[in-house]
């Protein structure tokens, strides 16, 4: 198989901390970037945005058309009192999202 000249990164959850950092170092390489925020007020300049919902199967089929390489780094994080405190919300918000995701790329891996 040929390595293509340009690969295709999908940063998901790139407005965080870690995200943006990451797609900051990547934005200097050859490689084409694909970013992933809930926030509809992140922006970044020469890479492709997408702002959607990781619960939903349509969405993630979307973001991963033509993918090369995924960094997962989304998160819904707030005090770790409030996470204690609210557990269904930590669930709702990190794992349904990661696992939807999962499901989808498992079932996209097998397609390809």
């Amino acid at each position: 198989m040929l390595k293509k000249s340009r690969e295709n990164v999908l940063i998901i959850g790139a407005s965080g901390f870690v995200g943006r950092a990451l797609a900051k170092s990547l934005s200097s390489t050859r490689q084409k970037l694909f970013l992933v925020s809930r926030k509809k007020s992140f922006k970044a300049r020469g890479v492709k945005l997408y702002y959607g919902d990781l619960n939903s199967l349509t969405f993630c089929r979307q973001i991963l058309k033509d993918i090369d390489i995924v960094y997962y780094l989304a998160g819904y994080k707030k005090n770790i009192a409030w996470h204690v405190n609210k557990p269904s919300a930590f669930i709702k918000g990190n794992v349904w999202p990661l696992l939807t995701f999962l499901m989808f790329f498992c079932t996209f891996v097998q397609l390809n």
